[in-house]
């Protein structure tokens, strides 16, 4: 976790906490959750999503709060065959702001314009909005595609309440792509088919894994504190990628993965390891394989093909020795592989990794 101790840059009081006192009745709400998180994790990068923090969910793009860039996300299950028009939108009353005012007050006064990457209106209704082309039909609508009269009036609505309307450019209109009907059920399919992405060979339990992540949500949901550390605010209200993975891994049977311990257990004892070594070892090894699954980006994948074809070099040499085969194969990495690789265990891990394989 990166710079725990760092201020959060989320870390001012909320304008409201009734959110987060009745989050057990948005069922809604913490799915579409859930669906942002399955879709986060498919990119392979780091995350971390809140609810019921500033906004129903917000999602931030880095778990280090220096580089992090935030999405708001203010979510709608409305059962109106109509879609939600501008004027219900910048509509409000003497005692209640209205849906646009709302969302835009939401964001933390300290919040940087730049770190913003979007502001978002989810509604099961969909949208009325004149655009400018009218014959489109957009699942995402941005200022862009707002007729002239559509984006005065919204710009309209932020000047009377003092609101910057620069922030226009972050608002997305957002229709989501499932409907409060068998919610469970859509959630449940697209973690299985998230599991099988990561590995195609193993056997999961979705409805586990649902289970873990709903469950947790709505534990971190309900908590209505500020909390003016990052670290903090990553553990009592945030969902990471880190989370997920760990869950995943718990309720996932890899065949592969099982064989691959197994014989790693066999080359510890070759190597007289004591314990604290070889279980951080293992876990080198153990991380090295699943990054070898999910591999993508360029970098990775020369690392895929590279470090087997030397170890399958090394291995035709009849080398007796298991910790010499490993020292000699560690000797020839470029300085290239050692920086992708990382720290020396996980040089080693890989190494091994690659070894018991062949």
């Amino acid at each position: 976790m990166k710079n725990d101790a760092a201020s959060s840059p989320l870390g001012v009081a909320q304008r409201e906490h009734s959110g987060a006192e009745t989050f057990g009745k948005y069922e809604y709400q913490y799915h579409w959750a859930l669906c942002r998180i399955i879709e986060e994790h498919k990119k392979e990068t780091e995350y971390v999503v809140f609810v019921e923090l500033h906004e129903d969910v917000v999602v931030a793009d880095s778990l280090d709060p220096a580089v992090a860039n935030f999405e708001f996300n203010q979510i709608k299950d409305i059962s109106s065959k109509s879609g939600l028009t501008v004027k219900a939108i910048t509509s409000g009353k003497p005692d209640k702001d209205s849906i646009l005012s709302k969302l835009i007050k939401s964001i933390p006064e300290n919040q940087n314009n730049n770190s913003i990457n979007s502001i978002n209106l989810v509604a099961t209704c969909g949208f009325s909005i004149p655009l400018v082309d009218s014959a489109l039909e957009l699942e995402i609508i941005d200022k862009g595609s707002l007729s002239d009269k559509s984006l005065e009036l919204l710009k309209d609505e932020l000047t009377v309440h003092g609101l910057d309307e620069k922030l226009l450019e972050k608002i997305n209109f957002v229709l989501p792509d499932f409907k409060n009907s068998a919610i469970q059920d859509v959630v449940i399919g697209r973690i299985a088919t998230l599991v099988s992405k990561i590995s195609a060979s193993s056997h999961s339990k979705p409805e586990l894994i649902y289970r873990v992540l709903s469950d947790e949500i709505r534990r971190k949901g309900v908590l209505k504190f500020d909390y003016k550390r990052w670290g903090e605010l990553l553990n009592k209200k945030g969902i990471t990628n880190e989370t997920v993975s760990d869950v995943i891994e718990q309720h996932t049977f890899d065949g592969d993965r099982e064989k691959l311990k197994v014989e790693f257990e066999s080359l510890a004892s070759d190597l007289s390891l004591q314990y604290v070594e070889k279980s951080a070892l293992w876990k080198s090894a153990e991380r090295y394989y699943l990054r070898k699954l999910s591999a993508r980006n360029k970098a990775q994948l020369n690392i895929m093909n590279e470090l087997p074809q030397l170890v399958e070099k090394l291995k035709s040499q009849n080398i007796t020795s298991t910790l010499d085969m490993i020292e000699m194969i560690e000797n020839q990495l470029t300085k290239d592989m050692r920086s992708l690789l990382g720290q020396k265990i996980d040089i080693r891990g890989a190494v091994i990794c690659e070894i018991i394989q062949m």
